[in-house]
């Protein structure tokens, strides 16, 4: 059987190669069982007279028994084929669909890899070879511009760390000496007090704080 399937169009099921929807199990045309009846025969009805009648009358109903007994398996056996025909073509529907995903893919995209017929010297064929050069561009392009962004992101973070850094040492400085001339006041509060005489030292102010800068994000 195995050597009879190589030479069929079901030659995939015998053969190493990796399974795709074009390879289809032929369907299945199952046939007509007409359905097991219990009738009476007038050779079971009547009463045999010698023992060969009798032995032909055993010998028919075993017969029809056995007749019976067939058409059960054979129907069994076609409602089980009809069965795993429904399944494997819901299996060849989702292949053949993983294989669309893929082929309509970029990453995966080919001139040739589909399996499509082409007639080298013809105008569809051009087409899909412009088609697939100007594909190839436009992905070359997007993936330079892609490193370019990557390059000039890390560039502008680089910068912006060192600017966040000079920002935050600003501040503290200036929250140093606020504290600092705020501490001087306060003395100077207190010896104007204890002297009576009229504090002209103006209270220090802090002065504004640098507010932090927008961090660098990679453009889409």
């Amino acid at each position: 059987v195995v050597n009879s399937l190589a030479s069929t169009s079901a030659s995939f099921l015998v053969s190493s190669s990796t399974l795709h929807s074009s390879s289809q199990f032929p369907h299945y045309i199952p046939t007509s069982i007409p359905p097991s009846q219990k009738q009476k025969s007038e050779h079971l009805d009547f009463k045999p007279e010698t023992q060969r009648e009798q032995a032909l009358q055993q010998g028919l109903a075993a017969a029809h028994e056995r007749e019976a007994a067939q058409k059960s398996i054979m129907s069994g056996m076609q409602s089980t084929i009809i069965l795993q025909g429904m399944y494997c073509d819901s299996l060849h529907g989702q292949l053949a669909a993983q294989e669309e995903a893929k082929n309509n893919s970029k990453k995966h995209r080919k001139l040739m890899g589909n399996g499509l017929p082409c007639y080298l010297s013809g105008d569809a064929f051009y087409t899909r070879v412009v088609d697939h050069e100007k594909a190839a561009a436009d992905e070359e392009v997007a993936k330079q511009a892609r490193k370019e962004g990557r390059e000039q992101h890390a560039a502008a973070l680089e910068e912006w760390k060192k600017m966040e850094e000079a920002r935050k040492h600003h501040n503290r400085e200036l929250k140093g000496k606020y504290q600092m001339d705020l501490e001087q006041w306060k003395e100077e509060k207190e010896r104007a007090k204890l002297e009576k005489r009229r504090l002209v030292w103006k209270k220090p102010t802090r002065g504004k704080l640098e507010a932090p800068l927008p961090k660098p994000v990679v453009a889409e």
